[in-house]
């Protein structure tokens, strides 16, 4: 994976990654800072420290709702538009801000002004938080061969209505769960 170089391009990148509430260790891996780099903008941004403890790895979240299936489905087929756009490092932080405004429907401040709904202040706020969008992509990085996933998920076409959404790979069926 190639790295951007570290210049003042960078830094707007990992404020707007802060302020989406991305963890320090997503911001130092995706831009290729170091974790104090890391640490100082997070904290700089937010006014705290960025959240600690382990991040979350199970896929089946997604299958859990309805909407999870298509919002998963939605988050990747957006990613992969994005990576034919820029370059790697910046297409999660791009998709993300995108996919979090789409989601966040009438986002409204503390005093009811109209606010960028890509930017809250807590994590449960968002559809997907940070952390499962970069494990999704993490683990779906590679369409064209499936063997190479680290994820059983894949996104699927309903035969019924021609929505995507998220499935495990062996998840018999042609039909979304709208349509069954």
């Amino acid at each position: 994976m190639s790295r951007l170089k570290k210049s003042e391009a960078v830094y707007p990148w990992a404020v707007y990654m802060a302020r989406m509430l991305a963890r320090n260790p997503i911001i130092v891996h995706a831009l290729g800072l170091t974790k104090r780099e890391g640490e100082t903008i997070w904290k700089k941004t937010n006014n705290r420290s960025s959240p600690s403890g382990q991040f979350p790895s199970n896929h089946d979240w997604y299958l859990e709702t309805t909407d999870r299936r298509f919002q998963g489905a939605l988050f990747i087929l957006m990613y992969q538009k994005a990576l034919t756009a820029m370059p790697r490092e910046l297409a999660l932080p791009h998709t993300y801000y995108h996919f979090s405004n789409i989601t966040a429907g009438e986002w409204k401040g503390p005093k009811g002004q109209d606010v960028d709904g890509a930017f809250r202040n807590i994590e449960s706020d968002y559809a997907l938080p940070y952390s499962r969008a970069f494990n999704l992509i993490a683990g779906y990085h590679n369409e064209q061969n499936p063997q190479s996933r680290h994820t059983h998920l894949v996104v699927k076409c309903c035969k019924g209505c021609l929505g995507k959404y998220l499935a495990r790979f062996d998840e018999g069926g042609s039909k979304c769960p709208l349509c069954l």
